[in-house]
């Protein structure tokens, strides 16, 4: 009878602190696509991004990019992000991602492999901490972007 009353305990407990924590929010930009290309030490993943609103958008990259910014795979291996290509991060936001209403871009983030293994990943898991503004809003909305697993494709 102990147990029983213990049990019901914890799960109304369990119950009310899932019912009060915060909710995330959605991620304000569509991913239609991943491509995820390797070559040696370096993975270059692409992103294809599209605004579905009727409301114009940038997105930028968390400040510390590198350390918010991370690949992972199914190897023991750590990658270092070395360059952006369509995204910036900062507070200038000339750098960041400048999508019209209905508009579709791709942004690319390249990584080096820090210590390669003998066995080549077969899945990569990307995880980004990103910024949006909204048309002529005053407030930044951070969300993060995780993607995962991707398969690779070989450099030609």
């Amino acid at each position: 009878m102990l147990l029983s009353w213990m049990a019901f305990l914890l799960c109304g407990v369990g119950a009310l602190l899932t019912a009060c924590a915060p909710a995330r929010p959605p991620v304000p930009v569509a991913i239609e696509g991943v491509t995820v290309r390797t070559e040696g030490a370096f993975v270059l993943v692409s992103l294809a991004y599209a605004n579905p609103t009727a409301t114009p958008l940038t997105v930028g990259l968390q400040p510390w990019a590198n350390a918010r910014t991370q690949l992972a795979d199914d190897t023991p291996q750590s990658y270092t992000l070395m360059d952006t290509f369509g995204i910036g991060y900062g507070g200038n936001r000339h750098d960041w991602l400048a999508l019209a209403p209905q508009e579709h871009a791709t942004v690319s983030f390249l990584f080096r492999a820090n210590d390669r293994t003998a066995t080549p990943p077969t899945r990569y898991t990307f995880t980004s901490e990103q910024q949006m503004h909204s048309g002529d809003a005053t407030t930044v909305v951070p969300f993060t972007l995780a993607l995962s697993p991707s398969v690779p494709l070989q450099a030609p």
